[in-house]
């Protein structure tokens, strides 16, 4: 009984709609409504969705877009192909209820799809933008298939993601994210491939890539972060820097400067927030450098002493001197002496890698802050102990560099021991040794000491008496 009742409402229903019957001009009239409306339901929302993204994150969630409106024009292609037949086989009355039905099911089933397309484009993240540009694996998958002009601009997106996260209030939580996901990506490339790509406009390696990433450093990392009151975590920016410089070990081009210049920023802008994290930005490249020098081949070790060794350790300088400055441009301050203390110790962390690396030395060009810093810390008393070793080292490690660099290093020896010889004159410190241990007497008071092993302790003494100090 329900049954009939219910096909007799839909009887009244259907006459009353159509009460001259089904004919072929309800058929256009219906197929031109579904594809007039479906276009403006696409056109709309996503012409509002590229002024509103464009503004958020930049040219990047442009392509995001039109790489998703290529899914939705897909069913706006089924829907016009229905439409399209429809308004064909309408010719033939007996096809027209056939037509309807289909008509409607084609209007309706897509809606749901749709509504949800058009309101997650409207949510956009940036982790979506990441997904859809195929982070963290898709460069290096790009780059073993040797198509490296494509994996860079997967790489270059991403650090246009990042600025925008990062001078954005509401999405700089978000630059973690990002910087983490672009710190993954580089993580995954094999830097030691000889991978190249040629095209009609030029060609792209690896070492290009470096080059480009050192290059958008500034305006993508290093601008916003300096700008921005809300900063990325300075671990992701570590993790970052580490990753980059794990590049320039196998491919140590001219830009390894220009890269210590951006991370100097970086750590001078960190500083006041976080000190200890700053130095760890630039710890970590050290750490990546010491590291990698301990397993690989001779001839790559001799590039990484020689072209990138001498460059941390001035960087490493100007770092402990802009902390300095800064310290002593503190009122005092129950922490002063603590600062002071932090600052020695990243010193000594430098001073490290001259001594494991005794020829550095004769390729820095920073000389000048060395002799600066170690007169800055014999004003407060700290006697230049560690640097006495260096000079024995240096001294004994001159026999083993080629002929044109003996002038080069007899200078730098020569001006850094007067230097220390003065330090020592002025303060009335007097060297010596006990068994192992390298002391610093005042008059005759034991000022400081430091442990040796007696190989070293043996060649202090030698450089010592060549000298004329008496011990």
């Amino acid at each position: 009984m329900l049954n009939v009742n219910v096909i007799e409402l839909l009887k009244v229903i259907w006459n009353t709609i159509f009460p001259n019957g089904l004919s072929r001009e309800v058929i256009l009239y219906l197929s031109s409504a579904v594809l007039q409306a479906y276009a403006a339901l696409i056109a709309i929302p996503f012409a509002i969705a590229v002024i509103h993204l464009q503004s958020k994150y930049g040219y990047i969630s442009t392509q995001i877009l039109f790489k998703r409106l290529n899914l939705v024009l897909k069913v706006f292609t089924i829907i016009a192909i229905v439409s399209v037949l429809s308004m064909i086989l309408s010719l033939n009355d007996k096809y027209l209820p056939y037509i309807l039905f289909a008509e409607v099911i084609t209007a309706l089933a897509p809606l749901k799809y749709l509504i949800k397309h058009v309101r997650d484009v409207f949510s956009l993240k940036p982790t979506d933008i990441l997904h859809d540009l195929g982070y963290p694996e898709r460069p290096a998958e790009l780059l073993k298939q040797g198509k490296v002009f494509e994996a860079w601009n997967v790489i270059s997106q991403g650090f246009e993601l990042a600025r925008a996260c990062s001078l954005d209030p509401v999405l700089h939580s978000q630059a973690n994210v990002v910087i983490w996901e672009i710190a993954g990506a580089l993580h995954r490339i094999d830097w030691n491939s000889d991978v190249r790509e040629e095209k009609h406009t030029g060609s792209l390696d690896l070492s290009g890539i470096l080059f480009n990433v050192v290059w958008n450093m500034p305006t993508h990392i290093v601008e916003p972060v300096v700008r921005s009151q809300f900063k990325p975590n300075p671990i992701q920016i570590e993790i970052l820097v580490r990753e980059i410089a794990n590049g320039f070990m196998e491919k140590p081009t001219g830009t390894f400067d220009n890269f210590l210049e951006h991370v100097y920023k970086l750590v001078t802008a960190y500083y006041e927030v976080d000190t200890d994290r700053a130095w760890e930005i630039f710890h970590s490249i050290l750490l990546v450098s010491t590291n990698y020098l301990k397993s690989c081949e001779e001839e790559k070790a001799k590039t990484i002493i020689e072209r990138i060794l001498p460059i941390e350790v001035c960087y490493g300088l100007q770092i402990c001197d802009y902390a300095y400055k800064h310290v002593e441009g503190l009122p005092q301050v129950t922490d002063f002496g603590e600062r002071e203390i932090k600052i020695y110790g990243w010193f000594l962390r430098i001073l490290d890698i001259l001594k494991d690396y005794p020829s550095v030395l004769f390729h820095i060009l920073c000389l000048e802050k060395l002799e600066d810093i170690l007169e800055k810390f014999a004003r407060k008393n700290i006697p230049p102990l560690q640097i006495l070793l260096i000079l024995a080292l240096c001294n004994q490690e001159k026999a083993k560099l080629p002929e044109y660099m003996d002038k080069i290093a007899e200078s730098v020896l020569e001006g850094l021991t007067n230097k220390v010889l003065k330090i020592l004159k002025e303060n009335k410190w007097r060297p010596s040794f006990d068994g192992n241990s390298l002391k610093i007497f005042y008059e005759d008071e034991e000022f400081a000491s430091m442990e040796i092993d007696e190989k070293q302790s043996k060649l202090v003494e030698e450089y010592l008496y060549s000298l004329n100090i008496v011990l």
